[in-house]
């Protein structure tokens, strides 16, 4: 159990610290007016989207026993997260949120699927 937990913490800190750089990088473009605010925005979807990946790989590949349920959980916890701190509540919002969701649990699945 202590080797799951320290697994779900990599697994966010990969996710929040990718979350926070990606971020960071994209609004110095877009204050420097090397990009525009609809790139700036579908920039970072697309490179939140693949921390979740990046994320859910991590949990699935070092998870040995019950990975997808483990992934669930942390779904599930981070779906919460979101919605209470997202903007506002429309449908192109919770269509992100989702989109970010299903992608941290294909990331997970293709891990296991991965492992040896």
């Amino acid at each position: 159990m202590k080797t799951n937990l320290k697994t779900i913490l990599q697994s966010f800190a990969l996710l929040f610290a990718s979350t926070i750089l990606f971020s960071l990088i994209f609004a110095l473009l877009y204050y420097l007016n090397i990009i525009n605010g609809n790139t700036f925005h579908i920039l970072n979807w697309i490179f939140g989207a693949i921390a979740y990946v990046a994320s859910g790989f991590i949990l699935g590949y070092n998870i040995n026993k019950k990975a997808l349920i483990y992934a669930f959980v942390v779904t599930i916890f981070l779906g919460i997260i979101g919605f209470l701190i997202i903007e506002s509540i429309n449908v192109l919002s919770m269509l992100k949120l989702f989109s970010k969701l299903l992608c941290y649990l294909l990331g997970c699945i293709i891990a296991v699927s991965k492992k040896p």
